[in-house]
């Protein structure tokens, strides 16, 4: 939706989805939204055009043409200094495997990121679906390992951490990953979407034992969280989805260490996949999900580049 008080044009860069044609903006610098700009982007917050929200209110937009993804902050969550200095830190974060910051908007009490939207939800949702788990073959699931690595792998060589979990993976209908929801705080935990107690069960699955201790090594924190996401992929299973009376990562720690692998696949791929990447895979998410941080790879060492001949580009 366009409006009288807009002044920014929005460049549209070659498609980014070839199934749906959505499109990666292009800007030079990111830009200042005013309250109204982005009231009108979205019909007014209308409940039609809300995301999700767990945790912050994501809404989706339109701003000349460009879509465009919402995600609402309050004061009481992050102050308006900090908030400054970590958009200017995001908005340097330019890479094909993270989504895009379009700009901020700061006014009284609101506070506002500005996204390129991403067309076909998130890791989580594929997951949580019957209907879309059944488009995740094993080719697809380790084009989603390989994206979220190296998206992953960029953000840490700028000193951005945190949040890694199925529901800031986000996805095009090509299934190229797009991270989002990254680097808004310098604790990893200290999200509002952790915040509350009604959502720790939800995302305590993901947290490194080592999260609440001060000095901690951010970066092994999110292999932890990679490997916990590496997991979910090859057995198709959420980490709330209670095994045998278990928790996701109390059933599956013990197949691991017996090597009973087979018990770990998803059936919907067990007759697909690939053995040999299956096998790295396992045993990259041992590592990645070590009780010490110390015996944990980085994430430079993460990434499934081992299996990269074995995947075909879709």
């Amino acid at each position: 939706m366009e409006h009288p008080g807009e002044q920014q044009e929005v460049i549209l860069e070659e498609p980014i989805c070839l199934v749906c044609g959505n499109t990666r903006p292009r800007l030079e610098a990111l830009r200042k939204f005013s309250y109204t700009d982005l009231c009108y982007s979205t019909y007014g917050f209308h409940d039609q055009n809300l995301i999700s929200q767990h945790g912050r209110k994501i809404y989706r937009g339109d701003i000349s043409g460009q879509k465009i993804v919402v995600r609402k902050h309050t004061l009481e969550t992050i102050k308006d200094k900090e908030f400054k200095s970590r958009v200017e830190i995001l908005g340097k974060a330019r890479h094909e495997n993270v989504a895009m910051l379009l700009g901020s908007c700061s006014e009284k009490y609101n506070r506002f990121l500005v996204y390129e939207y991403v067309c076909n939800d998130s890791l989580n949702t594929h997951l949580s679906s019957l209907e879309k788990s059944t488009e995740l073959t094993w080719e697809r699931r380790m084009k989603i390992a390989m994206g979220a690595s190296k998206g992953l792998e960029y953000l840490h060589r700028i000193g951005i951490y945190g949040s890694v979990r199925p529901n800031n993976i986000l996805l095009t209908h090509d299934y190229y990953v797009r991270l989002a929801n990254f680097g808004l705080t310098t604790n990893q935990y200290e999200d509002s979407d952790y915040s509350s107690d009604s959502r720790v069960m939800k995302t305590f699955e993901y947290l490194a034992p080592e999260y609440e201790e001060t000095e901690k090594d951010l970066s092994k924190a999110d292999v932890f969280s990679f490997g916990v996401v590496l997991l979910e992929l090859i057995t198709g299973r959420k980490t709330l989805q209670e095994t045998y009376g278990q928790s996701f990562l109390r059933w599956a720690r013990p197949l691991l260490r017996r090597k009973k692998y087979n018990d770990l696949i998803d059936p919907a791929v067990l007759d697909s996949h690939d053995l040999h990447q299956f096998l790295w895979m396992v045993r990259l998410v041992e590592k990645c999900v070590s009780y010490d941080p110390n015996k944990r790879p980085s994430i430079a060492q993460a990434e499934p580049s081992q299996c990269r001949q074995h995947i075909s580009r879709e």
